[in-house]
């Protein structure tokens, strides 16, 4: 057996230690200060990030002690098997802390059997991207050479010039109608190979774009005052980006089926087939619930995921996102009830659109700021359906019967009324308590703003009344009620 060189085992036994150690008296400075400056910044209420910041600081840096000294002597095998199995369980309980305990927080479990099978595992998730972007930064700093504006600009264009593409390959069928059958497998050849070459460069350009779309918003946020704090960017700089993009995100709503209330929301599997969707949803309405499976535009785990679309659709939803991100260490963020949540989410989507909007404008199409002369404003058209006035309808006069007990009319009266909706030209696959339940919280939207009492309004006239979106948000940031909203309107 080959036994290397007393000299080569000291050095590498010196090597592993300054690494070891390094990272772990790191990673416990970062989180002890970063506790002690959440205490600073915010009061003790904030209980979600007070166990995350202190408890995982002192802890590591006790772990880290023990790892040192375990290399000082002939035992350090032993020694760094167990310090390694207490960073094990450390690393696990902050890390359930961190992401599992808010994500949650406020549902009883009630469904969580019937969707265990098609649960989308958002921790395993985070911990996947966390770890590649862990390693980018240790092997590259995180220094990749940065392009220029206009070639960024290129890049971002491209990406999602790929991205329309692909889905109309999707989307259409395959070959036209009435062709033979040697043609139709030619012409499926031919566009699967198409589709391949489209898929691969975009994939190439995937980590591009998520880059360049993650500094330019958290730029933007930045120059109009919103900079996250310090012991955060601490963190984001160890990301290559903020939001990695998904192809699809899926969320199952469970509602009460006599009021427009939201009991729990499980994010599924994105492979989710209709019949499987349709079954899980008779499954859980069975129970005496209501439940709705949609499509989600984005969440804000660490890294976000985010799912693509139109340009300026996803330059909204990542500045959406990042506003979630960046209440975490403020009293709304954290704050669980169905008033703060639907604060919470209104505010969100008013500052991520105006985000958006702004970005878009400034870099990528100058020409959708413009404000056309009202002589060139086209005349409406007579035929074009709002959709809007009728929701607001079918959700106010739902409320009212739910009110009086009425449930089985109320559900009769959604299904009639989705059915005339679509015939007007308006389709949705189903429309129930949990469907205004969900789509409520967003109620930036006309069609909502009158749900759950007018607190949607409520948060768009705050927005109104403040001169800028810093002012609006340093407002908005500490309210987690009703009446602390409506107080905050009278000021």
């Amino acid at each position: 057996m080959y036994n290397p060189p007393h000299w080569l085992c000291a050095v590498l036994r010196r090597i592993l230690r300054g690494l070891y150690s390094s990272a772990l008296w790191f990673s416990g400075f970062w989180f002890t200060v970063a506790g002690i400056a959440v205490l600073i910044h915010q009061d003790l209420s904030n209980w979600h990030a007070l166990p995350h910041f202190m408890a995982g600081g002192p802890l590591l840096f006790f772990a880290g002690r023990r790892l040192i000294r375990g290399f000082r002597d002939a035992r350090w095998l032993g020694r760094t098997a167990r310090t390694l199995l207490i960073l094990g369980i450390v690393g696990s309980a902050w890390y359930a802390n961190a992401y599992l305990i808010p994500a949650l927080s406020g549902a009883d479990g009630r469904t969580q059997h019937l969707v265990d099978e098609h649960e989308f595992d958002i921790v395993r998730w985070q911990l996947q991207a966390n770890a590649e972007d862990f390693a980018e930064f240790a092997t590259f700093w995180w220094s990749p050479e940065r392009m220029d504006p206009a070639e960024e600009r290129e890049t971002v264009l491209r990406y999602f010039a790929l991205h329309e593409t692909i889905s109309e390959f999707e989307q259409r069928s395959r070959v036209p109608a009435g062709t033979l059958r040697s043609q139709q497998e030619t012409l499926a050849a031919a566009e699967a190979q198409l589709l391949a070459r489209a898929r691969a460069e975009q994939k190439e350009l995937e980590r591009d774009a998520e880059r360049i779309l993650s500094r330019q918003v958290s730029e933007l946020y930045q120059e109009l005052g919103l900079a996250i704090p310090w012991y955060q960017r601490l963190w984001h700089a160890m990301q290559s980006s903020e939001f990695r993009f998904e192809p699809k995100l899926q969320q199952v709503v469970v509602a009460e089926r006599d009021a427009i209330v939201i009991i729990e929301k499980h994010k599924l599997q994105p492979d989710l087939t209709d019949a499987e969707r349709d079954a899980l949803e008779q499954e859980i309405d069975e129970r005496g619930y209501s439940a709705l499976v949609v499509g989600l535009g984005g969440t804000s785990t660490s890294p976000s995921i985010v799912v693509p679309r139109s340009l300026r659709g996803t330059l909204r939803t990542v500045a959406h996102e990042k506003f979630h991100i960046w209440l975490a260490t403020y009293p709304l963020g954290p704050a669980n009830s169905a008033e703060s949540k639907i604060i919470e989410e209104t505010a969100a989507s008013i500052v991520g659109d105006t985000i958006g909007d702004l970005l878009y404008c400034r870099i990528y199409d100058a020409s959708a700021c413009e404000q056309k002369p009202e002589s060139s404003a086209s005349e409406p058209d007579p035929n074009w359906f709002d959709v809007r006035p009728e929701l607001r309808e079918t959700l106010l006069t739902t409320e009212q019967m739910l009110a009086e007990g009425n449930i089985e009319e109320a559900e009769t009266y959604m299904e009639a009324r989705r059915v005339w909706m679509c015939e007007q030209g308006y389709c949705e696959r189903k429309i129930n308590q949990a469907y205004f339940a969900f789509y409520g919280q967003y109620a930036d939207n006309a069609a909502f703003a009158d749900a759950n009492g007018g607190l949607g309004q409520n948060v768009q006239d705050l927005w109104d009344q403040r001169a800028s979106i810093r002012e609006f948000f340093e407002t908005i940031r500490e309210i987690v009620s009703r009446e602390a909203l409506h107080a905050a309107l009278k000021q």
